[in-house]
């Protein structure tokens, strides 16, 4: 089952499939406190592969923050060559599956503002597609490490030095 979202149905979307879903598998450039923040870190007992990019220090300081700690929940600080850069969300329970790809970070412009496309794909978890998706994010979280007190501090440095950058 596929259905095209634009930047407010996916932010629809992937509230519902967060409440729907028992395990979340995300590969995310970039993340920012947003509607959907509160609602995924009531949830982290579902993350299995959820890392965040940090790349042009774009990420939210307060999101890194309120997932140190967090088991499975990673930033992306190995991936070199190019820019950490996938917009993935992979949702898997027992009998079900479904998946939001396209052009939306985890940011009020992704899922708000901004002129965004995906597609919520829908259907079994034991499907090629799916299978190869949740690789995917397990190959993200690779380039990861979980998150520490001393990142998130660093980071909010950095954070803080690139917002003063034209």
């Amino acid at each position: 089952e596929i259905e095209f979202l634009n930047a407010k149905t996916t932010s629809e979307a992937i509230r519902r499939l967060m409440r729907d879903h028992d395990e979340f598998h995300w590969a995310v450039a970039w993340g920012t406190t947003n509607d959907l923040t509160q609602d995924m870190l009531r949830a982290t007992s579902k993350f299995r592969n959820v890392t965040f990019g940090v790349a042009f220090s774009q990420t939210d300081p307060d999101v890194i923050d309120a997932l140190v700690g967090v088991k499975h929940a990673r930033v992306a600080t190995k991936f070199h060559g190019g820019t950490y850069h996938p917009k993935v969300y992979c949702f898997r329970s027992k009998t079900k599956a479904a998946a939001v790809v396209g052009s939306a970070n985890f940011t009020r412009g992704g899922l708000d503002k901004n002129h965004e496309a995906a597609v919520l794909l829908q259907g079994d978890p034991t499907d090629p597609f799916f299978r190869d998706l949740l690789n995917f994010t397990a190959e993200s979280a690779g380039y990861g490490e979980i998150i520490s007190k001393d990142f998130a501090a660093a980071y909010r440095l950095s954070h803080q030095r690139a917002s003063r950058m034209p």
